[in-house]
């Protein structure tokens, strides 16, 4: 019998992670008793709502949700806590679960849709999955109609375009993220990406040095850079651009593996 058939199940769900497995089994299950004392529940209640271990979370939040009657928003705020534990564990699929259970209670709910939008995204980046992206970017149009001056949803909604292979609809929501906000340097490394995508070598370049006037000291921009150029085959400013990052961020390691995969030992 393979290793998954004897794991247990939530929700009818199979839990894979092991991380998951440990936290409902270590507490004895899912199916274990309600803490009967009212110090035992206050302690279930502060594991489920701690942020320093993930598998506590998901364990205690998950006695509560099937051992105790809720009111709506208290079940929903347990789901919310929940599905960001599972997301921490990375069981995306169980998060995106939670999630929708916390927006059937409330669908404008910004921490459950913000929470589903960026379960669905990592599920796409996992398993190159448009739809997924095309899940995110929908979560992401909530968001955007409950808080339109937000810059970041449009950032957030652009990347998931640009993952579900809609180019335009991407570079539309960067420009607005730039409108809303003219020095989010994160929308011209989305631009990059995706003239990048489209293969327009000069537009990604140019994309890039809009985004040094904004600022020249931000790595992910010449990370993001130096990646795009080795891909070029342009190795002086893949090294150009490594070397920045290690200007920015001295301890930088991949940085300085990335270089002496380029044949530069001795960064200047």
């Amino acid at each position: 019998m393979r290793y998954f058939e004897v794991l247990p199940t939530l929700n009818g769900r199979l839990v894979r992670s092991l991380a998951a497995v440990a936290a409902i089994m270590s507490f004895g299950g899912i199916a274990a008793a309600e803490p009967e004392s009212d110090n035992e529940q206050a302690n279930v209640l502060a594991d489920c709502q701690q942020t320093d271990s993930a598998p506590r979370v998901v364990r205690a939040c998950t006695l509560i949700l099937n051992g105790q009657k809720l009111e709506p928003a208290e079940r929903m705020r347990i789901l919310i806590l929940r599905g960001v534990g599972w997301s921490k564990e990375d069981e995306f699929t169980a998060a995106v679960e939670d999630f929708s259970s916390a927006i059937e209670i409330d669908p404008a709910n910004v921490a459950a849709l913000e929470g589903r939008a960026k379960a669905h995204s990592k599920l796409a980046e996992h398993n190159k999955s448009a739809a997924d992206h095309s899940k995110a970017a929908g979560d992401w149009s909530q968001l955007i109609a409950l808080q339109p001056q937000n810059d970041k949803y449009y950032r957030s909604r652009g990347i998931d375009h640009l993952g579900a292979g809609l180019h335009q609809q991407a570079l539309a929501d960067f420009d607005k993220s730039l409108e809303i906000n003219p020095k989010a340097v994160d929308a011209y490394i989305g631009r990059a990406q995706v003239y990048h995508a489209l293969k327009d070598r000069p537009l990604a370049e140019r994309e890039f040095k809009k985004g040094i006037e904004v600022n020249d000291n931000y790595l992910p921009l010449h990370w993001a850079r130096a990646e795009m150029a080795e891909h070029w085959g342009e190795d002086k400013l893949a090294i150009e651009s490594y070397v920045k990052v290690l200007k920015i961020n001295g301890v930088y390691e991949d940085a300085r593996r990335r270089l002496q995969r380029l044949g530069v030992f001795t960064p200047p």
